[in-house]
């Protein structure tokens, strides 16, 4: 029986999923594939969500915006990572039971992304441009990591101080929120907003800032040809930078292992590589 994934977002034509886990399929010999689903609205999510619980043949989901909180919010098992962010980007069914297992791998995904940058992350301090639900994942993701000091930045310092508020033990982890860094170094600045989707779109701080106070930056964002305007003017200042686009096949590849894959990690990045390279569905 052919086992149906989807990747449920809107608007999800963007989406490189299906490309990623289409390709893992072909690789390791399963009759399974990946499409793209925009149900519109979160009622029709919902609804879709009752159907597919109770068809064996629909079995596993990456979700994206703006559905990360409804998924969280569904009865299940959750993870720790999902109980505590209220966002989740994973969800599969229970064979067992009908019942769904929600997880968040984008937290593994961005551990993995930003070690090609600096590793450990332990003792290390951090500056998160950013207060939405991707900078809380990177916030929790970094704590878990051991970091020393995370400045979280704002446009607004109450957002700030919202978004770090549901991180009550922090375990040697010193958290400031602010609406604008402090005048010191730290070893990584993330841009954790949607600043970079456009060419033209400004950099999240004044580029003389990085040059001054940050060893490495990591930007979220990544973009369908070549990287981001901030990516680009780090590297040419000599400042390591990436962009998302490790995180994006990092997270996949986690997914991938939930749902069965037995590849190597090694073998299934080359694998994800080449297959978004490639464009092939």
């Amino acid at each position: 029986m052919t086992q149906r994934f989807a990747v449920i977002g809107t608007p999800i034509s963007h989406s490189l999923s299906p490309v990623i886990h289409n390709a893992i399929f072909r690789h390791e010999g399963r009759d399974a594939y990946m499409e793209a689903i925009d149900p519109g609205t979160p009622e029709e999510l919902a609804r879709l969500l009752e159907v597919w619980r109770g068809d064996e043949q629909n079995h596993s989901y990456a979700v994206t915006a703006p559905y990360k909180p409804l998924i969280a919010g569904l009865e299940g098992k959750r993870s720790e990572a999902v109980r505590i962010l209220g966002v989740a980007n994973t969800l599969t069914r229970d064979d067992e039971n009908g019942s769904w297992k929600i997880d968040n791998t984008d937290v593994a995904g961005f551990t993995h992304a930003v070690q090609k940058l600096l590793s450990p992350l332990t003792y290390r301090t951090f500056v998160v441009f950013g207060t939405g639900a991707t900078a809380r994942t990177i916030i929790y993701a970094l704590i878990k990591e051991g970091a020393a000091t995370i400045q979280v930045v704002g446009r607004r310092k109450e957002k700030a101080q919202e978004c770090v508020s549901i991180f009550r033990d922090t375990g040697q982890t010193d958290i400031i929120t602010s609406i604008a860094p402090l005048g010191k170094r730290f070893d990584c600045a993330i841009n954790a907003t949607t600043l970079g989707l456009s060419a033209q779109d400004a950099l999240v701080f004044p580029l003389a800032w990085f040059e001054e106070y940050v060893t490495n930056v990591f930007d979220v964002v990544y973009r369908p040809v070549g990287t981001t305007r901030l990516v680009n003017a780090c590297r040419q200042r000599d400042i390591p930078a990436l962009d998302g686009r490790h995180m994006l096949y990092a997270q996949a590849i986690e997914q991938a292992k939930i749902w069965g894959a037995t590849t190597s990690e090694e073998e299934l990045f080359d694998i994800v590589r080449i297959a978004c390279e490639e464009g092939k569905r």
